[in-house]
């Protein structure tokens, strides 16, 4: 898992003077959270200030907020969706679980547990609500190819990013 580093805050800090970014993205957001976000679009080779939207959920039950992050610029969406990034919340910030295509609003977190992380039901284009089981290691990349939700699923799950 990759950790956001100290060196990549004052890095930001200086993308987002030099772009003329919103201000509103980093106070929104944790910063810890919007440098860890930041340093995933660069290792993926984006050098802007990604636009996003985030909850802040304990998925993994370890009383830490874990945070779930829609990326929402032209580099993440296609016209299936848009990028989620699921990141693991920690003492030092956050690190990247998993990252999923196709993905649009709303965003759920159900009660039910898989390997100890809350399954995650969210809108994928043409197949609707699906739900996203984490495996042990990461939730699905494409959740395009997951089963439709229940309707238990989706009475019992809570919206977190509409």
């Amino acid at each position: 898992m990759e950790r956001a580093t100290a060196g990549t805050v004052f890095r930001l800090g200086v993308l987002v003077a030099a772009l003329g970014a919103s201000a509103s993205l980093a106070q929104e957001a944790p910063p810890a959270l919007t440098v860890a976000v930041q340093t995933y679009a660069e290792k993926a080779g984006v050098r802007q200030v990604v636009r996003m939207r985030h909850a802040l959920v304990d998925l993994n039950g370890d009383g830490i907020a874990d945070a779930l992050v829609l990326l929402r610029d032209p580099d993440w969406c296609g016209t299936g969706g848009c990028t989620l990034l699921v990141m693991r919340g920690g003492k030092r910030g956050y690190s990247t679980v998993s990252a999923s295509t196709v993905t649009e609003l709303p965003i759920r977190v159900a009660p039910e547990r898989v390997h100890g992380w809350k399954t995650l039901v969210v809108h994928s284009a043409g197949r609707g609500e699906v739900s996203m089981r984490f495996d042990g290691k990461r939730y699905p990349a494409n959740p395009s190819l997951l089963p439709v939700a229940s309707a238990t699923q989706l009475r019992s799950a809570a919206v977190v990013i509409r």
